[in-house]
């Protein structure tokens, strides 16, 4: 028992290398550190104008499983607003009922921005956790500005909105906004 444990420990350092505490410094100091504040503030002055130039038309009931950028006009039928986060829901169809909810936070779900943004993929990070960093620090900038310009809308305003989400589920689409503006 002895001998295999030996050996699986052997096995597992074959693969290992020792450094000094003077080379892990410089092989810390030589790897690249994602700048994710200057990327996020990069993607938020480019977000909306991209997502424009290739948002489709919403349609309730879409599926899918990757995120699109989305245009949707519509009439606000519904205001939340919640401790943790405001949201909209939105008439696209004229029926009365919501088809859409857009989220204005400041709590924002998904990582639907940074997707349809498709400007960044996880090979440019270090880890997971930086990627998702990356897009939380998005949504914060790009949907705090968006909050401000939202905050007058109230039921029954006619809306625009220009944003991104991942069609499918059973529930309703939430629409992570990256630009809203009254619409005539």
């Amino acid at each position: 028992m002895k001998r295999a444990a030996l050996i699986v420990v052997l096995a597992l350092l074959a693969g290992c290398r020792f450094e000094t505490r003077e080379q892990a410094a410089r092989h810390a100091a030589g790897a690249q550190v994602a700048d994710i504040d200057g990327m996020a503030s990069e993607a938020a002055r480019t977000l909306p104008a991209a997502l424009a130039g290739k948002a489709a038309a919403f349609q309730p009931g879409r599926a899918g499983d990757a995120a699109i950028a989305v245009r949707l006009t519509g009439r606000v039928v519904a205001v939340s607003d919640g401790e943790r986060a405001r949201l909209l829901s939105i008439d696209t169809n004229g029926d009365g009922s919501a088809d859409a909810i857009v989220q204005l936070g400041p709590v924002v779900r998904g990582t639907a921005l940074r997707d349809a943004l498709g400007t960044r993929i996880f090979n440019d990070f270090d880890s997971q956790i930086e990627y998702a960093r990356y897009a939380r620090a998005i949504n914060d900038r790009v949907v705090g500005q968006v909050r401000n310009a939202a905050a007058k809308l109230g039921r029954g305003s006619a809306v625009e909105v220009i944003g991104a989400y991942v069609p499918g589920g059973d529930g309703q689409a939430f629409v992570t906004p990256a630009q809203i503006r009254t619409a005539p």
